[in-house]
């Protein structure tokens, strides 16, 4: 018989030692159950006494800290869409409604019986809390698909979107969690069209293509700018039926629409040909501007992708691309792809080429890209003093043609330095250098 304070959640020092217990090392799931719902009842109950909250408040932050420290992936996941979680429960949070966080506790600990408990008394489904979110978007995470039709069931809105701007669509897709989405999809519930762009976006950025394209069924016309970011994704990640839809529904691919460049590009610097030979049979202009695709390949050292484009039936390689190509190369130190290139008719040696030559020698040193630089001396015309010509040459000096022991000691790349000296490099006008 509850009739005295003592008898309350006050008096419950041997549940506050058992939670600091599973705090530690989650073995006690009918314990945490156990304690859940007596916090459950002591607080629904109507003979709590004036002082009691700040004894339930704290309690009820012992038993979020304790499960959550053995779930912090829900944490993670929701924090992706909104201001970063702070490490400690917020007071606040828990003092705003101490029913719906024992309500997310439970959700979080797949107690069903007393979430349904919680439903049948007529908690709202969609409540939001800053540091739990709503209910749906902890079950969409944490791929509680029982947990999410019990949800809808009781009203909840697949619509809602929390203040960071997030559906428990959203979280299901990132989160590679197909099941849901597809209850989502089947639900009697319309999906607003925008919203399932905007999940279609986060399956593909996350690798998830069987939810994309199972949302993508369900809604293709989503909005352009969403097509043009799906379109580079799957660019990114090979997956050539998403790519070749978005051409389709109107997406042109030789627009720059981010840093990244075009698919062609993006698709190339990845590694992923089949998407390279897609976009070029589909009409891709090798060349935009700076992003140009064969540089992108020979850079990230995709010589599958270079071979790939010299062999393909279009000028996928325009000559001035093969030179850009061979600087990229020599950026990063791919020496394979750079003999590729020279097997393949590219007349670095030529005159005409020679600040390409000492362009890519440039690439090298900068890089510290120190066997780079034996293969280009070794396979190159190059002097370890550089070229006079080029050097003299105020337009020239203006994109770093310097005497490549002046390019070393600006870069700060001893070994660089000392292989020069040892090939014969003469002393050098250090007033040339903008690092001494």
């Amino acid at each position: 018989m509850r009739n005295s304070p003592r008898h309350g959640i006050r008096d419950s020092f041997t549940l506050r030692l058992m939670l600091a217990s599973l705090g530690r090392s989650y073995e006690g799931p009918n314990e945490m159950k156990t304690a859940i719902h007596a916090i459950a009842n002591e607080l629904s109950s109507p003979l709590a006494e004036p002082e009691s909250p700040v004894n339930r408040s704290e309690i009820l932050h012992t038993v979020c800290k304790s499960m959550l420290a053995n779930r912090r992936d829900i944490l993670y996941g929701l924090s992706q869409y909104g201001d970063r979680i702070e490490t400690e429960v917020p007071e606040r949070d828990l003092s705003q409604d101490i029913t719906t966080s024992c309500f997310a506790v439970a959700l979080i600990a797949r107690y069903t019986e007393l979430q349904k408990d919680f439903l049948r008394n007529g908690l709202n489904p969609d409540f939001e809390t800053r540091y739990f979110g709503i209910p749906p978007q902890v079950a969409s995470a944490l791929g509680y698909s029982d947990a999410i039709e019990m949800l809808l069931s009781a009203g909840a809105d697949i619509n809602r979107r929390t203040k960071s701007k997030c559906t428990a669509l959203d979280l299901a897709a990132l989160h590679g969690n197909s099941d849901i989405v597809q209850i989502f999809l089947d639900s009697n519930q319309s999906l607003r069209p925008n919203w399932l762009g905007d999940a279609a976006c986060i399956a593909v950025e996350n690798k998830h293509l069987d939810i994309a394209i199972a949302i993508l069924n369900k809604n293709p016309n989503i909005r352009l700018p969403l097509r043009k970011i799906i379109c580079l994704e799957s660019a990114k990640y090979g997956y050539d039926e998403i790519v070749l839809r978005m051409l389709d529904a109107g997406v042109d691919q030789n627009k720059i629409y981010n840093l990244e460049g075009i698919p062609l590009s993006v698709a190339a610097a990845n590694g992923q040909c089949s998407t390279v030979s897609i976009l070029l049979d589909r009409g891709a202009n090798v060349r935009q501007f700076n992003k140009d695709a064969s540089v992108y390949a020979a850079r990230g050292g995709r010589i599958e992708v270079i071979d790939m484009m010299l062999n393909h039936g279009t000028n996928a390689v325009l000559p001035s691309s093969m030179l850009g190509a061979f600087c990229g190369a020599a950026e990063t130190g791919q020496i394979e792809i750079a003999q590729l290139l020279l097997n393949r008719g590219l007349d670095i040696g030529s005159p005409s080429n020679k600040r390409w030559r000492y362009h890519a020698l440039w690439n090298a040193i900068k890089s510290d890209q120190l066997e780079m630089v034996r293969w280009l001396f070794l396979n190159l015309e190059l002097s370890p003093d550089g070229d006079t010509e080029l050097i003299e040459n105020e337009f020239m000096r203006s994109f770093g043609q310097t005497p490549p022991m002046i390019h070393a000691l600006d870069s700060g790349k001893p070994r660089i330095v000392e292989f020069l000296l040892k090939l014969g490099a003469k002393p050098v006008d250090l007033t040339l250098s903008t690092a001494l």
